[in-house]
C-alpha cells in the first residue's frame, strides 16, 4: 500500500472514529500506574502503611519472608493501609515485608 492511500486511511479511520464518538462519553480514561516495592523490615507490628494507594487491593502481592500471603486470609489492605489477620507478623523475630503493587 502506498504512502498516500495508508495516510487516506488513516484519516478515513479517524473521521469515523470522531463521528461515532460525537456526543458519546468517553470509550475509556487512561491512567498511567507505576510499580511500586515497599519492604519493611523488623518492626515489631502487625500493621504498615504503604507509600502509595494501590491502583486495585485485590492485585497487591504481599510476601513475609519470601512466602506470599494470601489475601483476606492472611492480610487486608484498605487505602494505604496493610493489616496482618491471620499471621502474627508482629511475633515473628525481624520478618521483612515486601508488597508489590501497581500505583496511579
Amino acid at each position: 500500500m502506498s504512502t498516500s492511500r495508508t495516510f487516506t486511511l488513516a484519516v478515513a479511520l479517524l473521521l469515523v472514529g470522531l463521528w461515532f464518538l460525537r456526543g458519546q462519553a468517553p470509550l475509556a480514561t487512561v491512567v498511567t500506574l507505576t510499580p511500586v516495592i515497599d519492604v519493611f523490615q523488623g518492626s515489631g507490628q502487625s500493621y504498615f502503611i504503604l507509600t502509595r494507594i494501590p491502583a486495585a487491593s485485590t492485585h497487591a502481592m504481599v510476601f513475609v519472608n519470601g512466602l506470599l500471603m494470601e489475601a483476606g486470609t492472611d492480610y487486608t489492605l484498605s487505602a494505604n493501609t496493610l493489616q496482618f489477620t491471620g499471621q502474627d507478623v508482629a511475633g515473628m523475630d525481624q520478618p521483612v515485608v515486601q508488597v508489590l503493587y501497581w500505583a496511579p
